[in-house]
């Protein structure tokens, strides 16, 4: 569990357990005796918040005031919010600081799989991509016809789906259209990876 804090998709991990998981354990607390491949779902969500808050993870990173910022603050605030009991708690302060450490300084050895959360203009920008009802790549194509390749993580893209949908009511959308359902943002989230594969291809 403390690895899928550190690697890669770790903001999207956490929302997604929140999201998904915690609506599959109606009590928070159940240890399935028969077959206990995991600790309670308390415990899981209680150990993610708190990594989250030691490498810093729980602040926005969008600019201050602007409404992306606003959805990103609405988004981290539903999956922070840790309503369970102190008992969950199994390791201490400094358990959870030599895990992380000790499990970043491996993943440092191959290169690209500690995960750096987006900048402001990154994340800006891809949510103003899925605002557009369009994949959220930072690829752009000039007046002239001319390419700008830029390359996004996975986790950069996956937490901008994350954004847009716990946060979608700051972010002041047409009223015709609405938001964009789950379903839809996820599917437009799957083609910026698939693009993002192309961008891959083509560039060093």
């Amino acid at each position: 569990m403390i690895y899928l804090g550190c690697c890669c998709s770790a903001l999207r991990f956490a929302a997604a357990h929140k999201v998904l998981l915690q609506s599959i354990h109606p009590s928070p607390y159940y240890i399935p005796l028969y077959d206990p491949t995991h600790p309670p779902y308390a415990t899981r969500h209680k150990l993610l918040v708190r990594a989250m808050h030691f490498m810093e993870w729980d602040k926005p990173r969008a600019r201050k005031r602007s409404r992306i910022c606003s959805a990103e603050i609405e988004a981290l605030h539903y999956i922070m919010h840790d309503p369970f009991g102190s008992w969950a708690r199994f390791f201490s302060d400094r358990q959870l600081e030599r895990a992380i450490k000790g499990i970043q300084k491996v993943l440092q050895q191959y290169g690209g799989h500690v995960y750096e959360p987006p900048d402001a203009d990154a994340l800006e920008g891809l949510v103003q991509q899925l605002m557009r009802r369009v994949p959220p790549v930072r690829a752009k194509i000039a007046k002239d016809g001319s390419t700008e390749l830029k390359k996004t993580p996975m986790s950069n893209t996956l937490y901008a789906g994350w954004v847009y949908w716990l946060g979608y009511t700051h972010l002041r959308l047409d009223k015709r259209e609405g938001a964009l359902s789950f379903f839809n943002v996820n599917r437009l989230c799957d083609q910026a990876l698939l693009q993002e594969c192309a961008i891959g291809i083509v560039t060093p």
